[in-house]
């Protein structure tokens, strides 16, 4: 059950920060700063990219999404080994947060929908669904490990 909110937080966020639009984000910025200059100084100085508000929002994509799909894959097993059928929901559940927040951009005066968005989303999703696999069959395979020596003695 604690997942399950988890899960629904997790869309809340995701959908409530798609729409928040590009120019407000970087006027609260400016203005939480003292001397935004400088800061920008200090990025150019340690990374030779320039580094933009759009960016941040669009790198941004992938950890919301593995977030999103990681405590979905928590959800769906509860503790169980289903692993193909909770992969293949959450699947489901990424695509459709996916399509439906830009979709809802889509709509929005200062946000634009693309592709390029979509794919990181997937791709987020599929970097947590495969962390969270990989994390769970660590624990599988350390709890097997366990039984055999158990039963050995």
């Amino acid at each position: 059950m604690k997942y399950a909110l988890a899960v629904c937080a997790v869309i809340t966020l995701i959908l409530v920060l798609s729409l928040l639009p590009v120019a407000e984000i970087k006027t609260a910025l400016k203005g939480m700063l003292e001397d935004p200059e400088a800061v920008r100084a200090w990025f150019k100085r340690v990374l030779p990219v320039r580094i933009t508000p759009t960016m941040v929002q669009n790198i941004l994509h992938v950890p919301f999404f593995a977030g999103l799909a990681w405590v979905s894959m928590r959800a769906l097993t509860r503790g169980e080994r289903s692993g193909v059928k909770a992969v293949m929901l959450t699947a489901v559940i990424v695509c459709g947060i996916s399509v439906l927040s830009e979709g809802m951009q889509f709509f929005s005066l200062e946000r634009d929908p693309g592709w390029g968005d979509f794919l990181l989303d997937m791709g987020g999703g599929i970097g947590g669904a495969g962390v969270f696999l990989i994390r769970e069959r660590r624990k599988f395979r350390g709890r097997t490990a366990e039984c055999e020596l158990q039963k050995d003695e």
